[in-house]
């Protein structure tokens, strides 16, 4: 563990539970599954983390419409919540080919993302 961190992350709802799912894996060898609820900022949350039981505090805060300030809490067992991460995310802009027109919200993959793909081959 150490060095530069990469991550990738993946968010849902279970309508079924009514919680939320988080699910997270990167290269420093760490896998989380979390499951929990929001209220305002604050997101509360139980994961498992490589095999072991963690209770967890998010606080996301938006900033603006594309970012927003982050802790993270973390305890095992009955010990109490420690701030473990801290930081500000940026969401990134989806890619364009250069030269080509903006895609009006179109979705790489979707059917008017094809149809138009094909009209410029034309």
């Amino acid at each position: 563990m150490g060095g530069e961190y990469h991550g990738l992350s993946g968010m849902s709802y279970n309508t079924a539970e009514k919680s939320y799912i988080y699910y997270e894996t990167n290269n420093w060898g760490e896998n989380v599954y979390s499951h929990g609820s929001v209220d305002g900022d604050t997101w509360t949350n139980q994961s498992e983390m490589n095999g072991n039981t963690v209770r967890g505090r998010f606080i996301l805060k938006r900033a603006s419409e594309d970012s927003a300030t982050f802790s993270f809490e973390m305890g095992m067992g009955s010990d109490p919540l420690a701030n473990v991460m801290q930081g500000k995310q940026t969401r990134q802009k989806r890619f364009e080919n250069p030269g080509s027109s903006p895609s009006l919200g179109r979705q790489p993959g979707s059917a008017a993302s094809a149809a138009s793909n094909r009209a410029a081959l034309r």
